[in-house]
């Protein structure tokens, strides 16, 4: 039996549009083969909550939603500029998650269970488990960093705590909380002699995966994170979001259904 410190270490931050509800779906048939950190919910340009005060202009003047008008039939070419009016945009469904684990895992955890005794795979986690490791992220506006929340605390403490090993965090929807976390982390240490072995252990430890160079889901990283982490190794596609058409002939040619031109 494996033990779990040397599986592959990983946050999740999803918008929850229904291709992340999907990943969550598939990514709990897999629990027991990485050690999830934490999953969080955050915010993008396709889905914002809103805080019942503000506007999109006054949390982030610099954002790349459509808008209302890019489902109800204009096309428009590059950001709104009517949609810094809005107080919040097709906001998801809170506490998805949280049902998927309470429901549908709960009732799969005894079969899954089961079967990683049988194979000799490490076990899963417990449905009491993975709820304590759902927080709620950046989610009130598109690219929101104005103030820590508990899934930028959960991010921030898994970059400076301890454990040796590279720590992934998986950008599925916008940037933001990953964002926000490296931002205190900065406010804390920039102005002290520890700043630079704190931006070397950032660099040595952490790697992101998402589409983080402003043809993503905010502009949160180029807005305020890159600066602070110029060397931050990220990882994404070699394709477009959503670029399906590419990514398929971006699979091996071993496949035998597309091959690269």
């Amino acid at each position: 039996m494996l033990d779990r410190s040397d599986l592959t270490r990983v946050i999740v931050t999803t918008d929850m549009e229904v291709d992340d509800m999907n990943s969550t779906i598939h990514l709990a048939l897999y629990l027991n083969l990485l050690d999830v950190e934490a999953i969080v919910y955050t915010s993008s340009q396709y889905h914002f909550q809103g805080d019942g005060v503000h506007t999109l202009a006054e949390a982030n003047p610099h954002w790349r939603t459509k808008g209302v008008r890019s489902y109800e039939g204009e096309k428009i070419q590059g950001p709104d500029p009517e949609a810094g009016k809005l107080m919040q945009y097709r906001p998801f469904p809170e506490g998805w998650i949280e049902r998927l684990w309470d429901g549908e895992y709960r009732e799969a955890y005894p079969y899954l269970q089961a079967n990683a005794e049988a194979a000799g795979e490490p076990l899963f986690p417990t449905p009491e488990e993975v709820l304590s490791h759902t927080y709620v992220g950046n989610v009130a506006f598109e690219g929101d960093v104005r103030e820590d929340t508990p899934g930028s605390d959960v991010i921030k403490a898994a970059i400076l705590d301890d454990d040796p090993r590279t720590l992934w965090l998986l950008s599925w929807g916008g940037v933001n909380t990953i964002v926000r976390a490296l931002m205190s982390i900065a406010k804390d240490w920039q102005n002290t002699s520890e700043w630079s072995s704190v931006q070397a252990k950032v660099y040595q430890k952490v790697r992101v995966m998402g589409v983080m160079d402003g043809v993503g889901q905010d502009n949160s990283w180029l807005d305020h994170g890159a600066e602070l982490f110029p060397e931050l190794k990220m990882l994404r596609v070699p394709f477009s979001y959503g670029g399906y058409v590419d990514a398929k002939f971006a699979q091996p040619d071993s496949i035998g259904l597309f091959k690269a031109p």
